[in-house]
């Protein structure tokens, strides 16, 4: 498999082909990196970080990179919220893309198809 480099603020990151990755940047927080990557059990193994800025940008903005279903995985992770990946993207690979936005204006804008939010634990039931 070849291996593929980004970065994220001053943060270089290397990882597989096969995995996604997302460099989540906002004002407040500064720059958040992540990588999910199949763990050959039909699941997605994530590992993440902080991307080292010396000035975070002005408006929430993320660059996304490889395995559809990967990246799909990663914006449901930060932004709490299903995130499924229509028939006709499946199994695709997208190049590194920076859009401005929330995760989930991000996951609208690569055609992906966004879940209700989901509820708290211990919620369910409680009446």
């Amino acid at each position: 498999m070849a291996q593929i480099t980004q970065t994220c603020g001053k943060t270089t990151i290397t990882f597989e082909d096969s995995c996604g990755y997302a460099c989540n940047c906002n004002p407040v927080t500064g720059c958040g990196w992540i990588v999910g990557c199949p763990d050959g059990k039909g699941n997605l193994t994530y590992t993440s970080g902080t991307g080292l800025v010396s000035h975070p940008h002005r408006f929430p903005q993320i660059s996304v990179a490889g395995s559809m279903e990967a990246v799909a995985g990663i914006l449901s992770k930060i932004s709490r919220r299903p995130v499924l990946v229509p028939v006709g993207l499946r199994n695709k690979k997208l190049r590194k893309r920076t859009i401005k936005g929330t995760p989930a204006e991000v996951a609208l804008a690569l055609g992906l198809e966004l879940g209700p939010p989901r509820r708290a634990r211990g919620s369910a039931g409680q009446d």
